[in-house]
């Protein structure tokens, strides 16, 4: 599934945004899915979406999870928030390193080598992740 939709995000934004935008959609097509897949429940199901305003396009993926997860995510944008950098450092070194830590370097991968700002909105057990791009 996760192929799929990457290949299609990959023509679509190359079909309709300059390269380097469509790159950073791309990337954050791929992890926001990839997330949704990787940490929601299997009983329900994970939508993408693209939005473009006047000077803005947005990744929107949602999806259902557990509260545990929800204040895991929570916590990891707070630091991607505070230290885009020092997060993604971080989380390479964790990917890299194992030690039993997981890692969490997609958001960080959309917040640092991307530049997009991550928003995240939750109600209840729904989870909405917002990835923006300006233009």
């Amino acid at each position: 599934m996760l192929d799929y939709t990457h290949t299609f995000f990959t023509a679509y934004t190359e079909g309709h945004f300059r390269p380097h935008v469509a790159q950073k959609l791309t990337i954050a097509a791929f992890e926001l899915v990839a997330n949704g897949l990787r940490f929601g429940t299997i009983s329900d199901k994970v939508v993408v979406e693209l939005l473009k305003g006047t000077n803005w396009i947005v990744v929107r993926v949602t999806n259902s999870t557990i509260t545990a997860r929800i204040a895991m995510l929570t916590e990891h944008l707070y630091r991607l928030q505070s230290s885009p950098e020092g997060t993604y450092m971080e989380e390479m070194r964790k990917s890299l390193g194992g030690g039993g830590q997981r890692a969490m370097l997609g958001l960080a991968r959309v917040a640092h080598e991307a530049g997009l700002e991550i928003f995240l909105s939750v109600e209840g057990s729904r989870v909405v992740v917002e990835a923006y791009c300006s233009t």
